[in-house]
């Protein structure tokens, strides 16, 4: 009988043991993941209203476009973006994309990272479409960076390049 007692200790011991050393690795597992995403401070948008809500900045951006809204456009984009390019009033058409038609956008991915004083800096890639059944949908794909104002609840907007978004999301 105390064989018996003795077994069943030392198999209750051997199943601690092990469930000790299981959560010790998962532990250090998503330790080395978190150093990962802190390195590049980059995460996978997954809030579906968030999401919507740049969806809509970027879908702007193309309603302007096609309005031809030479005001509104200018507004939204990126300072930076604005001097890197030179773009003024005359050539901003020659220096973005020049629409003769009502365009869609729908974001496939996105990424973000919280920068200082309540402004949220998202990386996008989706595709545009026309808004006509006349016309051929072929799917055009478009990278944008949108910092939004959390505060103020304004964004700007600029268009990038596939290697940057690829660079932010370590595709």
């Amino acid at each position: 009988m105390q064989k018996r007692k003795d077994f069943s200790i030392l198999i209750l011991l051997c199943i601690i043991l092990l469930c000790i050393l299981a959560l010790l690795y998962l532990y250090n597992d998503n330790k080395n993941s978190n150093i990962k995403n802190e390195k590049n401070n980059y995460y996978l948008l997954d809030d579906y209203s968030r999401f919507f809500t740049v969806n809509s900045c970027v879908y702007k951006y193309f309603s302007y476009l096609s309005n031809r809204n030479t005001v509104n456009l200018l507004s939204i984009l990126d300072k930076n973006y604005i001097s890197e390019n030179d773009i003024n009033h005359e050539n901003i058409y020659d220096k973005t994309l020049d629409l003769n038609t009502y365009y869609s956008f729908t974001s496939k991915k996105m990424y973000y990272r919280k920068l200082d004083d309540g402004f949220i800096e998202y990386y996008v890639y989706g595709y545009s479409e026309p808004e006509s059944i006349n016309l051929d949908n072929n799917r055009d794909y478009y990278y944008f960076k949108v910092v939004f104002d959390e505060i103020n609840s304004t964004f700007t907007i600029a268009p990038i390049n596939s290697d940057l978004f690829k660079e932010v999301s370590n595709e």
